[in-house]
């Protein structure tokens, strides 16, 4: 089942995706809008479908429901779910997805972890003819991002050169950073994850390991992996 969206007051579905700023999750064709009932008396309830004419249905006692702010939204934007049926990763992905890796998160599913290789680029060319490829400006941000990800990996385990400068990430940029990622290839935010229980501290941590593509760190670093005696976790 896809998420649920209710807007308070809204009597209609005209501007109100991006003044509540929800393109994140509803920039699709395919929706079903309703007046209704919801989480804060009447307004406006919308969900992702395959076919426009399926009725969507608040439910109180069988939906959970939270404030979408922690998405990014303005304040009277709520999300919802089915409690027995929560959305999956099928029922978010968006349609291109970027190739990456299966990474089992805390909600016990499997989700693809985009690697920021592996992301489109736009082709130029130097006067001499030479062909530069550059991130496409939508990824260009992220992309250096998993720069710094590896020279964190790098400072954690103690495998930086002496003319490289240590790189920590704390905790919340680790977060925040995994949502980011994760949000290349599904229509999901901070408030969508909060509803699925879908990170902890572990699976934060993969998700940037897998996007910095962490089998060719490895691979990088395998001498110095060998000379300071990883744990079998770091070789893995």
């Amino acid at each position: 089942m896809p998420f649920y969206y209710y807007i308070e007051n809204a009597r209609s579905l005209a501007g109100q995706i991006e003044k509540h700023r929800l393109g994140y999750a509803l920039d699709v064709e395919q929706r079903s809008t309703r007046e209704s009932a919801g989480p804060k008396g009447k307004g406006l309830l919308i969900s992702v479908v395959d076919d426009p004419a399926t009725m969507i249905e608040f439910n109180a006692e069988k939906q959970k429901w939270i404030p979408a702010t922690a998405s990014g939204c303005k304040e009277g934007a709520w999300v919802g779910m089915e409690i027995e049926n929560p959305p999956g990763p099928e029922d978010l992905a968006r349609p291109e997805m970027v190739e990456g890796f299966h990474v089992q998160l805390a909600n016990e599913q499997e989700w693809i972890v985009p690697v920021a290789k592996q992301f489109p680029k736009s082709i130029t060319f130097a006067p001499d003819g030479a062909m530069i490829e550059t991130p496409m400006e939508r990824y260009k941000e992220l992309c250096q991002q998993s720069d710094r990800i590896w020279v964190a990996l790098r400072t954690q385990l103690g495998l930086l050169d002496d003319s490289e400068e240590p790189v920590t990430i704390s905790l919340a940029e680790s977060a925040d950073l995994a949502m980011r990622i994760l949000a290349v290839n599904y229509r999901i935010g901070k408030a969508e994850a909060t509803l699925l229980g879908l990170l902890d501290t572990d699976c934060i941590a993969e998700i940037l390991r897998w996007f910095a593509d962490w089998p060719t760190f490895i691979e990088v670093n395998k001498a110095r992996f060998k000379a300071s005696g990883p744990s079998d976790s770091e070789k893995e």
